[in-house]
């Protein structure tokens, strides 16, 4: 049809008229693609910066528990030296059943031995080198010689603890006049009777200042006030603490400060919103990070959880002050992606995703099974091979099973592999559960499980939890209204009676595991010993 007939003339304005609608219509379009795409490109922004507030959570949290390792390992090495000290050990043996006047030769005469070394380590960070009799009374402080006999029951839970159980206990603790991460072993004399405990603990300073050197504005250790008003002389509260601003249930830690609160800080925790975020996160025992802006910089604050000895409770807290330019980065970044929608949408969101999937696929795959979420076979025989170093050290045994599952097969051929592969996670959960929180399960490989018992006392106890796995496992699972059971074979081998290095106590359990599955299966047996 000729655009210039008479018809074309006459539907002139019908024509408009749609091709108005249609721009409306893609005018609407482009608007809500606009507003989609500005609001994809603000969440984008906005999830790179918690991404970022979590890494530096991570950060902080891992230079933590790296700085308490390391304490850990110190006070570890300072307590097998005493401990093997025979002089220091019999003088100290001699002191729980000494009156008062020869409780004060023998301390004079620990005092004299540990008074060199003891300043060395003082300059290392040890806050404490703390003696206690059996009863819990105090019987030498090396760091306040004068102050002993005081009975340290009704505040100082490790101590209790250690000398009740005669295992050794860590925490962070509120006491009377201080607060300290403190490591408290057992002592024992040469006949390995128990004489009383010794605490290694160092200051909370030292620690926060060693993870605290990239951390530019200020550093704060909190802990919460009704720990303090429970277990600390009220005359000794308002010299060592004062009000926190982060949170009103918490007390800043005046030690180790050079000056208050910043400026930016104080002005950081006018916003009422940030203020409420900060205190239900701190009640809730959470490591988190926030951030705000202040006189156009950005400040980011990670806070790290500390609990007690127990592990049920929140008793301080980390928090660190930076100024952060990545923060700052991403606000223009934001403003130059919104002019290159499409493009730089598209490479951010694809490389985001790449570097999530490739991070944890590569932590996966070095250390988890991926069907059971369990230790794969080499990262439990790393866990393995540091638990024989611990054993011997210690003096502990601890006891490996191969745990092969009898009739396997039989399911995946008869119900398919996804059956069986839920199976597998089954039984792993089944694992879980019969044995404790210290213990360790791994799988590795088809329908072979292993379990390691940490701190056996006897072959028996190692006896009675392969009895546990068998009844557990016999016990029928219900998988897509299936009903199936199996059975195990469990090996059993004991460090150090049936093997003292990893390949011996592994091929030991192994032959056992196989010894049952040839004699009927549904079994255990302890490897004999040949003669």
């Amino acid at each position: 049809m000729n655009i210039l007939t008479p018809k074309k003339v006459n539907c002139d304005k019908i024509l408009f008229m749609k091709i108005v609608k249609k721009f409306y219509k893609h005018l609407l379009i482009f608007a809500i693609v606009l507003l989609l795409s500005n609001l994809a490109v603000d969440y984008f922004f906005k999830n790179q910066k918690d991404k970022y507030l979590n890494s530096q959570t991570e950060l902080l949290t891992t230079s933590y528990e790296t700085q308490y390792k390391y304490f850990k390992i110190m006070s570890n090495d300072i307590y097998i030296m005493y401990q093997d000290n025979e002089k220091l050990r019999s003088v100290f043996s001699q002191a729980k059943d000494a009156n008062s006047s020869e409780q004060v030769v023998l301390r004079n005469k620990m005092h004299k031995m540990l008074q060199k070394r003891y300043k060395r380590l003082a300059n290392m960070g040890i806050r404490q080198l703390h003696f206690h009799l059996p009863n819990n009374v105090s019987f030498l402080r090396m760091h306040k010689v004068e102050k002993f006999g005081d009975d340290l029951s009704d505040f100082r839970e490790s101590v209790v603890y250690v000398n009740a159980t005669k295992k050794p206990a860590e925490s962070f603790e509120i006491g009377k006049d201080s607060h300290a991460f403190r490591f408290v072993y057992p002592f024992f004399d040469k006949n390995r009777e128990h004489i009383g405990s010794v605490e290694i603990s160092f200051y909370s300073e030292t620690l926060l200042n060693n993870i605290a050197d990239k951390f530019v504005l200020d550093k704060h250790f909190l802990t919460l006030k009704s720990e303090v008003d429970k277990n600390t002389w009220p005359k000794s509260i308002a010299q060592i603490y004062e009000d926190s601003l982060e949170n009103r249930d918490y007390y800043i830690a005046k030690g180790g400060h050079s000056r208050s609160y910043d400026e930016e800080i104080k002005d950081n925790f006018k916003d009422v919103e940030l203020l409420e975020r900060v205190y239900q996160n701190m009640k809730k025992g959470v490591a988190f990070s926030i951030s705000g802006t202040y006189n156009y910089n950005s400040i980011a604050t990670s806070f790290i959880p500390i609990k007690n000895i127990i592990n049920d409770k929140t008793v301080a807290y980390i928090a660190l002050y930076f100024e952060s330019d990545y923060i700052d980065s991403i606000s223009t970044d934001k403003r130059y992606t919104k002019i290159l929608l499409s493009i730089v949408l598209t490479l951010l969101f694809l490389f985001t995703i790449y570097a999530t999937i490739t991070q944890e696929k590569l932590k996966e795959m070095a250390h988890f099974d991926e069907l059971t979420a369990l230790p794969n076979r080499a990262y439990f025989y790393i866990e393995l091979t540091q638990e024989i170093k611990r054993a011997k050290r210690l003096k502990e045994e601890l006891c490996l099973m191969f745990v092969d599952l009898d009739g396997f097969k039989r399911v995946n051929d008869t119900y398919g592999h996804n059956v069986g592969d839920e199976l597998l996670i089954r039984v792993a959960r089944r694992l879980e559960n019969s044995i404790r929180d210290v213990d360790i399960v791994g799988r590795i490989g088809g329908d072979e499980f292993t379990v390691l018992l940490t701190g056996v006392k006897s072959i028996e106890d190692s006896r009675v939890v392969a009895e546990k796995i068998i009844l557990e496992l016999n016990k029928d699972f219900v998988i897509n209204s299936n009903k199936i059971n199996i059975s195990a074979s469990i090996g059993l081998a004991e460090y150090p009676h049936h093997g003292q290095d990893l390949e011996t106590l592994i091929n030991n359990a192994d032959n056992a595991m196989y010894s049952v599955k040839k004699s009927g299966k549904n079994a255990y047996l302890v490897h004999e010993n040949k003669n």
